[in-house]
């Protein structure tokens, strides 16, 4: 009776919303620091800005994951000074959204071993790897081919998914984390 009383405060929407904004905080600084240290080139920036707006998605839902990443985008490039790219913005709202959208859909599936990978692939392959190339492509490098710029962003997020998705399975074994899910994990 007690473990389902500290759920139920968990699930709280103030609570829920304290979690968001955290969440986005965290993608911001780690978005921040991989720009720092992580840039090789014009077109190459291992990041993993992403895990928090996936977790969100994840944990809460479709809703509070699309929130999140636009939020996370909007406050980025408002920090940095940068201009508000809608596309990209799209594509960083859309990675929590699908990433929400699958976890939801799999959770219905309580003995699928892939539960929590495959939300983060579907996520990184429609946001980052369509949505956000496409952004970059318009906005940034018009002149470059677009399969080129998804040729090396799809080698980049090809590790990038496999270590957040590492990342998310280990986070998701917390018992503390669990609690906070919609979702059975």
């Amino acid at each position: 009776m007690e473990n389902s009383k500290k759920r139920d405060k968990r699930k709280n929407p103030i609570v829920r919303l304290s979690v968001c904004a955290m969440l986005i905080g965290i993608s911001i600084v780690i978005g921040a620091v991989c720009r720092l240290y992580l840039t090789f080139g014009t077109y190459v920036r291992i990041t993993f800005e992403n895990l928090p707006i996936i977790l969100s998605g994840i944990l809460f839902g479709p809703i509070y994951g699309f929130c999140v990443g636009m939020c996370t985008d909007l406050i980025s490039c408002i920090s940095t000074a940068q201009e508000i790219n809608p596309i990209i913005m799209a594509g960083a709202a859309s990675v929590g959204l699908i990433a929400g959208m699958f976890s939801s859909f799999l959770s219905v599936f309580p003995k699928n071993k892939f539960k929590n990978i495959i939300p983060c692939v579907a996520a990184h392959v429609v946001g980052c790897l369509f949505i956000k190339t496409f952004g970059l492509h318009v906005y940034y490098f018009p002149t470059t081919s677009f399969w080129y710029l998804f040729g090396v962003r799809a080698a980049v997020y090809a590790v990038i998914a496999a270590a957040e998705s590492a990342i998310i399975i280990l986070i998701l074994k917390n018992k503390f984390i669990k609690g906070f899910s919609n979702y059975e994990l």
